[in-house]
């Protein structure tokens, strides 16, 4: 095992899963920020702890997932890194792998979080530093987790990152919905934020607890042991070599069976009959609206799709798309239709699916009387804010990979949440197009007309840069 341990540190080394502590970092640096920056931060260290929930409840099992998936590209492009060839059990090399995740994760939950340290030192918060606390919130969080870890890790190396990334975006919206209730104990997803209601002082909605809530009685450490047990059965079940390549598609490419139509629009279609992401764009909206039914008024469940549904996904669906062809595009720039077209067809097709989702969330919304406002400008403002930051992303997967631009989606994620959802963003919201569509929501239509035409001019400034990005080879 030590030689098994020392192999793994050598992959790990330079890989791409070794930087995301460094994005938690950043993350921390983004949240110390905003506090001493809003007029509606708590000035003690009980408010600053308050600033880590978006990362409990949402954040943290999307950078798991981005962990285990990036981990299981590197394995399969590296072929195991030779490992496979000798004699060593897939066990052995696969618990290593998980051990070395539990450790990223053990180092990027610490950065997220006590970086708080400094902020609170450098405004004179009273009282003493809760160093204990915010390590106790590192360790129950990490150890929390682990079954989610454990979970992905067999998903990724099955069915890739962006299968991974999906069940956990998912497993979000159930988290949050059992942790509090009697049921926590069935969902993984619930168990690191049940773990740190005391912690942080806050309810899985990201509300500060009231005084008299039983939550105040809900102890971590039985979480973190019930969690503990799990894993341990997880880490010791077999494991399967990972996949290598990619899932045999049903149907002809390039045709739509039933139809006498070909090219590259019925080609697109045809990829992507068989992934996640028609599921991803009708079900989604329709479990949002579902789950915000008891929690959200009509304006929170539109601040909820726009600040934590939208930018994620507009950054997931482009990694979907081009995961998919990034090894083949060679082949694809010889044929006769020219690449431009090719890529102005992909990204047609995600932004139709984006407007699909959005008509989705609005039907939900008034079959259980919650009618959003504005039909007409809201659509307006969702249309061009998912084609500019779609041809974003899509850019950013082509230039550089999938993986890029999902870091750079959960970043704007937390920029759009801190700047939209704390009243953070006065003053700084105009630059961050990701939290245009909730701030604008209520704006009059006449002051909509420059930022509509705002996002139209970076759409095509986008457009024409993944464009550029389709003559590089793959």
């Amino acid at each position: 095992m030590t030689a098994t341990w020392r192999a793994e540190a050598l992959k790990v080394r330079r890989s791409a899963a070794a930087r995301l502590p460094w994005v938690g970092l950043a993350i921390g640096l983004i949240q110390g920020l905003g506090f001493l920056r809003s007029e509606a931060a708590v000035q003690t260290w009980a408010g600053l702890t308050v600033w880590h929930t978006l990362w409990t409840t949402f954040l943290l099992p999307l950078f798991l997932a981005l962990l285990v998936g990036l981990t299981a590209i590197r394995e399969s492009r590296a072929r195991g890194g030779g490992l496979w060839w000798r004699p060593l059990p897939w066990e052995a090399q696969g618990r290593t792998e998980l051990a070395w995740l539990a450790w990223l994760s053990l180092l990027m939950n610490a950065a997220v979080v006590l970086p708080s340290l400094l902020f609170g030192t450098l405004v004179h918060l009273p009282g003493d530093p809760p160093l204990g606390r915010l390590l106790g919130l590192t360790a129950a969080l990490t150890l929390a987790s682990l079954p989610l870890l454990a979970l992905g890790q067999r998903l990724a190396r099955r069915f890739g990152l962006i299968a991974a990334l999906v069940v956990a975006f998912v497993g979000n919206f159930s988290g949050i919905a059992l942790s509090e209730g009697r049921w926590w104990f069935l969902d993984p997803w619930a168990w690191p934020i049940r773990a740190t209601f005391t912690l942080t002082g806050t309810q899985a909605n990201g509300l500060p607890l009231a005084l008299d809530s039983s939550l105040w009685q809900v102890s971590p450490w039985p979480v973190v042991g019930v969690a503990l047990a799990v894993f341990g059965v997880l880490a010791f079940l077999p494991y399967a070599l990972p996949l290598l390549g990619g899932h045999p598609r049903r149907g002809t490419a390039g045709t739509l069976r039933g139809w006498r139509w070909t090219g590259p629009l019925a080609s697109e279609l045809v990829k992507y009959r068989h992934t996640a992401l028609p599921w991803l764009m009708t079900v989604t909206p329709v479990l949002v609206v579902v789950l915000g039914q008891t929690l959200l008024d009509a304006r929170g469940l539109w601040e909820f799709w726009t600040l934590l549904v939208l930018p994620f996904a507009v950054a997931l669906v482009p990694a979907l798309g081009w995961g998919q062809e990034a090894e083949s595009w060679r082949v694809l720039r010889a044929r006769a239709i020219s690449p431009t077209r090719l890529y102005g067809t992909k990204l047609l097709v995600l932004w139709l699916a984006a407007l699909l989702s959005g008509v989705v969330l609005f039907v939900a919304a008034a079959l259980i009387s919650q009618p959003l406002p504005r039909p007409a400008p809201l659509l307006t403002l969702l249309a061009l804010s998912s084609f500019a930051l779609l041809a974003f992303h899509l850019w950013l997967a082509m230039r550089f990979s999938p993986a890029v631009t999902l870091g750079v989606g959960l970043i704007g994620t937390l920029l759009a949440a801190l700047l939209g959802g704390t009243g953070l963003g006065a003053g700084l919201w105009p630059f961050f197009p990701w939290v245009w569509a909730s701030v604008l929501t209520f704006t009059e239509t006449a002051a909509l007309w420059p930022y509509l035409l705002a996002l139209a001019v970076l759409g095509g400034v986008f457009f024409w840069l993944g464009t550029r990005a389709t003559l590089r080879e793959s």
